[in-house]
Formats: structure tokens, sequence, C-alpha cells
């Protein structure tokens, strides 16, 4: 199953700003289980 994760401008501008290693960790996070409580399924 393939699925699109989607930020807000606000929470990519942050994210943009983090290092390469803490942008590894989210992506693998997201990969293990993109449907972390809070999150909205289009």
């Amino acid at each position: 199953m393939s699925f699109k994760v989607i930020f807000s401008p606000r929470s990519y501008k942050q994210i943009k700003s983090f290092n390469e290693e803490l942008k590894e960790r989210i992506k693998k996070e997201i990969g293990n289980d993109p449907w972390h409580r809070g999150t909205i399924k289009c």
C-alpha cells in the first residue's frame, strides 16, 4: 500500500530547518506507521 504524506506549510518550513539525521529519523518513523494519532486519512 502506498501513501502520500502532506505537511502543513508551517510544518514543512520547520522540517526543512532540521539537520539530515533528524529528517531521516522522521522518514523512518512515518514509514513504519503513517497513521499516527492525529493524522487525517484523505
